[in-house]
């Protein structure tokens, strides 16, 4: 199992609705990341500078055409990859930037969502380590562990 961390202000709720992460195919390193998402890894979404849903990968990625409801933004080209996503949103989102000196420690160094000041990385799926997402899930779970029984049951 792996863990990422998907910024979606753009798409959150459309992505959410229907169960899924889809990104362009494209040169850039945060869409081909896309290609790595197995069945069983945990993401955690991010809209709006903070953590709002936490999702389960149902399937691994696999080349897919742009869904309907996100071609209404007219942004990417149509064809992409997509993985199918078991999304648990959070009753009680936590803000990034309250645990951003942690963690800007515990993410890995490559391909990180945060730049070194804390920012967001402009871009889509990035690396999540063990670590971090253990440290994000214990701050979530404080006030959200009914909303994150599936997915802590799978991390224990």
């Amino acid at each position: 199992m792996n863990f990422y961390f998907v910024f979606q202000n753009k798409t959150f709720t459309q992505e959410k609705n229907g169960g899924f992460l889809w990104a362009p195919q494209g040169k850039f390193s945060h869409w081909k990341n896309m290609c790595n998402l197995k069945k069983g890894d945990i993401i955690f979404h991010s809209y709006h500078k903070k953590i709002c849903a936490v999702s389960i990968a149902k399937s691994d990625c696999y080349e897919a055409m742009q869904p309907e409801i996100l071609q209404v933004e007219q942004l990417w080209d149509n064809l992409g990859w997509r993985a199918d996503c078991e999304y648990y949103t959070i009753s009680n989102p936590i803000i990034t930037s309250d645990y951003m000196d942690t963690i800007l420690t515990l993410q890995p160094t490559r391909y990180a969502p945060f730049n070194k000041i804390g920012r967001g990385n402009t871009g889509y799926l990035f690396n999540c380590s063990k670590e971090l997402a253990l440290f994000l899930l214990d701050k979530l779970k404080i006030k959200n562990e009914k909303d994150l029984l599936p997915v802590l049951e799978i991390v224990q």
